[in-house]
């Protein structure tokens, strides 16, 4: 956490200081969208056996009353402010990076712990916050410049995607059904 937040600070600093208000207020309420999604998609893992069961699971029955409304509601919300405090292209940028984590995000959980739970989602919202900033301070007019430059992120999103895609058959190498 402590990495997380370092490095969102630094991606701050690195924005023009007229530029990096709007931009927190934009991430910061974009981000949270990510755990609406989450919630309405995939399984709430609850604990009936851990002792805090009562504090904690409470949040699944949140998914009972997530309707599709709400949901559509939600995502506009999460729309419309950066859009408001960034204009269309730079919400654009945001909106994709923060629907990439959400879907990898989601995949994650559901493939490595069944769904997913509190500080899952907390992890989430973090991670697509400091998402959000380092796609709006990327240069992408040089992904197809000719200088190679797509080729690194296709090695970077190879690198974070495979290991994704086979740790759920790690994790259950010689497991043994009870």
């Amino acid at each position: 956490m402590a990495l997380v937040l370092h490095q969102k600070l630094h991606a701050l600093a690195a924005f023009d200081l007229q530029l990096a208000g709007p931009v927190l207020i934009a991430a910061h309420c974009a981000s949270r969208w990510s755990c609406v999604p989450l919630t309405y998609c995939c399984t709430y893992i609850q604990d009936e056996e851990d002792a805090k069961k009562g504090l904690y699971n409470w949040f699944a029955q949140s998914q009972r009353l997530l309707t599709a409304p709400r949901l559509l509601f939600s995502t506009a919300t999460a729309a419309l402010v950066p859009l408001l405090l960034l204009g269309w292209q730079k919400t654009l940028i945001m909106l994709v990076a923060l629907v990439i984590v959400t879907v990898a995000s989601g995949w994650y959980g559901t493939a490595i712990i069944g769904g997913v739970l509190g500080d899952y989602l907390g992890a989430t919202i973090q991670v697509a916050e400091l998402c959000i900033y380092l796609a709006l301070l990327a240069d992408w007019s040089k992904l197809f410049d000719g200088s190679g430059a797509w080729q690194h992120i296709a090695a970077l999103l190879g690198t974070v995607t495979v290991p994704i895609m086979y740790s759920r058959r790690i994790v259950d190498f010689g497991a043994k059904e009870c």
